[in-house]
């Protein structure tokens, strides 16, 4: 049995598995315990072992999901014999089955340095490969096996995301749905409001998307999903009008409910509910609430943050990089205004500018952009913003997402704020040092914004210190804890 998820192969290792096999009478045969091995995705058993597991394990979850991962967990079942696994195999810690799209770019990695043709490539020589630069693990290393007894499950994402919300909330979604998938073996769907944009880019992530039809109440049509789906947890990132009693109608069938960020009375309806350390979630209510309240930085949710390279800044007297990114969608129209504004510090900054995704005439912003500051750099629709942050010296933001993923991956920012809600979040980012809190979009005084943009670019030793101060406040991990929290409760609700 040779799994198309594990396509690399060593024939040799293959021919000895089935001489053991033909030379014991065995069922099976497995490396001896406690040795590790690289190779992965191929199993001898004779006719007799596998005719038995059909008839007397056949309906059994294990066998079902894994084959013969049966024997492993059953080892009286049928004979099973041994095999010494040669030295050149005996490796721990690497794993080159293709379970998840980083797993695929780490195959296609290793096949563009090794330079063979497709199906040529010998895990022996991706071992070597890895040996070599340790670093290539890195591209999958978050991806984790499924242990043999898991049987996955669906959870289902309720979120939304386009030009008058932004994509805040998308972004923060698939960081977990990525977490969920990757790491713990769950399929994963989102139900949102219908907006090209965001819809897309779901998709693109590999993504069952489910939009809301025009004519039904959400209960109803998130009802519908969950009777479809039977998922095991949903998870609410909204800000729409459903209420507490309709999501405690919606979990009659047992499901965890997980909310995010969520100030609406659907707290209480929650069973785990996951904060950022703000004033406003002090100031909620908390009184008899029974579920699990997560509040800190080690939950707040983004994509892997990548920290900037430590490196020097650049020396006194010399333009200073400054990224412009003001949300997917940048709903007030602020970018050619600040670009504008930023004219005044020509010759002192090199600005870097972000069209997102839902921006109104990107198109034509990008060409004014381009006859306003030649020399900029302007990104448009990047998938992913982390090689920027690498690049750039601070950061002047919309607060949301984006300026927590600066924080952990230690770029000094600026922030504009959207409404009152979020100039409290931002203050408390920028009481701890890792930001510059500017005040709401419709009461900034940009003249006077413009000299504290100045003097914090022409700060190298604060500037240092903020660099420092990100990550160690916020480690990118969040996502990655509530997916496990999420997969552990539904766990124990299950043997419970």
């Amino acid at each position: 049995r040779v799994n198309a998820d594990a396509p690399l192969i060593d024939p040799q290792l293959i021919d000895l598995l089935v001489e053991t096999i033909d030379a014991t009478g065995a069922g099976t045969v497995f490396a001896a315990p406690g040795v590790p091995c690289a190779h992965d995705g191929v199993d001898p058993v004779s006719r007799d072992a596998f005719n038995k597991l059909v008839t007397e394990a056949g309906a059994d979850p294990v066998a079902q999901e894994h084959v013969t991962g049966y024997f492993k967990k059953h080892e009286d079942f049928v004979p099973i014999a041994q095999v010494d696994i040669e030295p050149a195999l005996q490796i721990g810690g690497m794993r080159f089955s293709v379970d998840s799209e980083r797993d695929m770019a780490f195959i296609e990695e290793l096949y563009r340095r090794s330079g063979v043709q497709a199906g040529d490539l010998n895990i022996r020589d991706a071992i070597r490969l890895c040996q070599s630069d340790p670093s290539l693990m890195d591209i999958s290393n978050m991806v984790r096996q499924k242990p043999l007894d898991h049987r996955g499950g669906t959870v289902l994402i309720r979120c939304d995301g386009g030009h008058d919300i932004g994509f805040g909330h998308v972004t923060r979604c698939l960081a977990l749905a990525r977490a969920l998938r990757d790491r713990n073996g769950y399929g994963v769907v989102l139900a949102m409001t219908p907006d090209p944009v965001a819809n897309e880019r779901v998709r693109a992530e590999g993504f069952a998307v489910h939009t809301w039809p025009g004519g039904m109440s959400e209960q109803l049509w998130l009802q519908q999903l969950i009777t479809d789906h039977k998922p095991k947890a949903v998870v609410y990132d909204i800000r729409t009008g459903l209420s507490r009693y309709a999501i405690e109608e919606l979990k009659q069938d047992g499901h965890l409910v997980v909310a995010i960020d969520d100030g609406s009375a659907r707290r209480w309806a929650s069973d785990i509910v996951a904060y950022p350390p703000v004033e406003q979630v002090q100031d909620l209510d908390w009184i008899g609430y029974r579920g699990t309240k997560l509040v800190g930085w080690e939950w707040t949710i983004f994509p892997d943050a990548r920290r900037a390279p430590a490196r020097s800044l650049h020396t006194e007297g010399a333009a200073k990089k400054l990224l412009i990114s003001l949300g997917g969608s940048d709903p007030l129209n602020l970018t050619w205004e600040i670009a504008c504004l930023l004219t005044r510090l020509r010759g002192r900054i090199e600005p870097h500018f972000v069209i997102g995704p839902g921006f109104a005439q990107g198109k034509l912003l990008e060409k004014r952009l381009k006859a306003l500051w030649p020399t900029a750099q302007i990104a448009v629709q990047p998938t992913s913003l982390a090689d920027i942050f690498a690049d750039v010296d601070a950061a002047l933001t919309m607060y949301g997402v984006t300026a927590q993923e600066l924080a952990a991956a230690g770029v000094p920012a600026l922030y504009i704020c959207l409404d009152q809600d979020h100039a409290y979040s931002a203050r408390s980012l920028a009481e701890r040092g890792v930001g510059v809190d500017l005040g709401l979009a419709d009461e900034i005084d940009w003249p006077q914004a413009l000299t504290v943009i100045d003097q914090l670019l022409q700060n190298d030793d604060e500037l240092s210190l903020m660099r420092k101060r990100g990550p160690r406040l916020i480690d990118g991990q969040g996502a990655n804890r509530l997916a496990e929290l999420i997969a552990e409760t539904v766990k124990l609700r299950a043997a419970a």
